[in-house]
């Protein structure tokens, strides 16, 4: 019946124009089978439904001034729906000759539509002028759903171990345009996030790229590794907050420049077992999380108690033997929820997982505890103000406090109980290492 019903003009674009109607309701599953079964009739009509679905109509060849063609219900672009969705994902993981061809069309309308973003950032396209191919209109805002669904089709068929080759359709030309649309994409967009899931799985196809991806954001993995390490006793918790923050990368070298949108990518991008192994060889988690104790650290409140506190970590931070010079990256309050929000997301594997129950992530537990026990929040909205710290000695004075706004203690919050969340979530050791914490830190 599918190969008898294949011919008939214009089928597979009114077929996919009822999909996208809101009245098509219980109709929908059923549309959605005649079109799989048409598009896996050919290699023809698969590559032709691919583009009517992705492209708008005016790719499959008809046209808009054709009172006869019909149009997708003035569908301008990116529109997507669970049936447009299950149908590139069948059409692209069904095995057959002519998968190999439904793959590059997929990438390509990827490509594409990455090429027309960068030419829109860089005001070489005026994408609104009566000239602009009918193509284009299908390639300005690619739905973000149907990226997902190309990232999940690749990462699936490379665990499939399919018959062609699917690492050589993915170049390095293709990664390097979906890393530079993702990072001129604000970080809050759905589309940033579904960019990153494309960059995720070709690092899963290709762990070389991952490489590439944070030599791009300035992340070099340390030269030598120092493999000492100091942990925190639990008794010592509290006066000891940075005694035990080192690790097997001390001398990890800081990126130059770490955005909040190249945290959000690197850990999209990271969620394959190779990617998150390289994660942590290059000393990045280590070093954020260094640098966000010593942050929390830097912004306790004085109070008579916590500061006799601060004193004796003080003091015993020099009679330890930790190397003055760990590398630190300065963080600022806007930054701290971003980080966590990192740490959060690359959680998701039970090796991180691990490491963040480890001796080396200890301190940052307590110390986020600490700082949100204890650190005042300045009343209004505007920048950090400055407040005034201990005077007790010279000493403190590199420890000046700073107070935290409501919203940077809001979002801060926020992405604690998260971190906290995913740290213990299905991880007993970790359970029992937040109630310890929880027992020993200040109410």
């Amino acid at each position: 019946m599918a190969s008898a019903a294949a011919p008939t003009a214009n089928l597979l674009q009114t077929c996919a124009a009822l999909l996208m109607s809101p009245y098509c309701g219980m109709h929908s599953p059923n549309i959605e089978v005649v079109l799989v079964k048409i598009g896996l009739q050919s290699t023809r009509i698969g590559l032709k439904l691919i583009d009517i679905l992705l492209r708008n109509c005016a790719a499959s060849g008809s046209d808009p001034a054709d009172l006869n063609s019909p149009l997708l219900f003035g569908r301008l672009n990116g529109l997507s729906s669970d049936s447009t969705i299950d149908i590139l994902y069948q059409l692209g993981t069904t095995q057959d000759p002519g998968t190999k061809d439904r793959i590059q069309a997929l990438l390509k309308w990827v490509s594409d539509s990455a090429k027309i973003a960068a030419l829109k950032r860089s005001g070489r396209m005026n994408y609104m002028s009566p000239s602009s191919s009918a193509v284009e209109y299908g390639l300005l805002m690619p739905s973000p759903s149907h990226l997902h669904c190309v990232a999940a089709i690749l990462w699936h068929s490379y665990e499939l171990l399919v018959e062609y080759d699917l690492p050589a359709l993915l170049d390095r030309e293709l990664f390097e345009l979906l890393f530079n649309w993702s990072m001129s994409l604000p970080c809050n967009m759905v589309l940033k996030k579904a960019v990153d899931s494309l960059l995720c799985s070709m690092c899963h196809i290709h762990p070389n790229y991952f490489s590439l991806l944070m030599g791009w954001m300035g992340i070099i993995p340390p030269p030598v590794q120092c493999h000492h390490r100091l942990s925190m006793t639990d008794d010592s918790k509290k006066q000891d907050l940075t005694s035990s923050l080192t690790d097997d990368s001390k001398n990890a070298q800081a990126p130059l420049t770490l955005t909040e949108s190249h945290l959000a990518t690197l850990a999209s991008s990271s969620q394959s077992p190779e990617a998150i192994k390289q994660l942590l060889d290059s000393g990045l988690p280590s070093l954020l999380v260094r640098s966000l104790a010593s942050f929390c650290f830097s912004h306790i409140s004085y109070s008579e108690s916590i500061a006799q506190s601060i004193d004796n970590s003080q003091d015993k931070l020099r009679r330890h033997h930790v190397p003055q010079h760990c590398n630190k990256m300065p963080i600022t309050a806007d930054l701290v929820a971003p980080i966590l929000r990192f740490l959060t997301e690359v959680g998701n594997s039970h090796i991180m997982k691990d490491w963040l129950g480890g001796s080396e992530v200890n301190p940052l537990w307590t110390a986020l505890l600490f700082l949100l026990c204890h650190s005042g929040s300045t009343t209004g909205g505007h920048n950090l103000g400055a407040q005034q710290s201990s005077t007790k000695s010279a000493s403190h004075s590199s420890a000046t406090t700073t107070g935290l706004t409501t919203q940077q203690r809001t979002a801060i919050e926020n992405a604690t109980v998260a971190f906290f969340l995913q740290c213990i979530s299905c991880h007993p050791n970790n359970q029992k290492l937040m109630a310890q914490v929880r027992e020993q830190s200040p109410s």
